[in-house]
């Protein structure tokens, strides 16, 4: 990627995180940047290719970071949750605004729709580990921890809407009352031996 290329692409991030997708036109990008709105289509006709650069930075950056663990323990699932809301927070516009994205293009939808499928599978399958270790007790009724799982995603993806329509502006610090939302979920499930981990973590 060329240097103007990715000058828009950063101006575009910093814009849409401060003011929305919806309000961010290729003209104010350009202004921002000081070029002409010309020189910018030359890179990128429309927004919608912009968003799906940042898109593929966002998610290639998940990627990167969400391999298979060495050892399962709640260290590990902290760590990755940590990460998480930090990637969030860095492309908060994306989460701030998934409904209008998803609504105003599907190709983006699309893709997203398999990106979380995928991290929702992700999430069972470390659940699944965490009962094999003996984290999490052995599932009750069988599906529960599918449930679980969807429950974290829902959580995890919407913590920053939910400040959001509280009325407050959501920080990096607000993410440890959602971590703490999730360790709230699996605590019914804790073994001892999970009980005794997640002392440990949080003293």
């Amino acid at each position: 990627m060329n240097n103007t290329k990715e000058r828009i692409i950063d101006t575009a991030l910093k814009l849409f995180n401060k003011e929305g997708v919806v309000k961010t036109t290729t003209r104010k990008i350009a202004e921002e940047m000081g070029i002409r709105h010309g020189n910018l289509t030359y890179h990128y006709l429309k927004k919608e290719q912009i968003i799906e650069v940042l898109y593929d930075r966002m998610f290639g950056e998940m990627e990167r970071r969400v391999q298979a663990p060495v050892e399962i323990n709640l260290q590990f699932m902290q760590n990755l949750l940590n990460f998480s809301y930090q990637f969030q927070y860095r492309y908060r516009f994306f989460f701030l605004d998934i409904v209008e994205i998803t609504r105003l293009y599907p190709e983006i939808a699309q893709r997203h729709l398999s990106t979380q499928k995928k991290r929702v599978a992700e999430t069972r399958a470390l659940l699944g580990m965490c009962v094999k270790e003996s984290l999490l007790e052995p599932e009750k009724k069988s599906g529960s921890y599918d449930q679980i799982a969807h429950m974290i995603w829902f959580i995890n993806t919407f913590w920053m809407s939910q400040q959001w329509v509280f009325g407050q502006q959501p920080t990096p610090q607000d993410a440890q009352t959602t971590l703490q939302m999730i360790w709230q979920l699996l605590m019914p499930y804790f073994t001892d031996k999970g009980w005794l981990e997640y002392e440990n973590l949080t003293q």
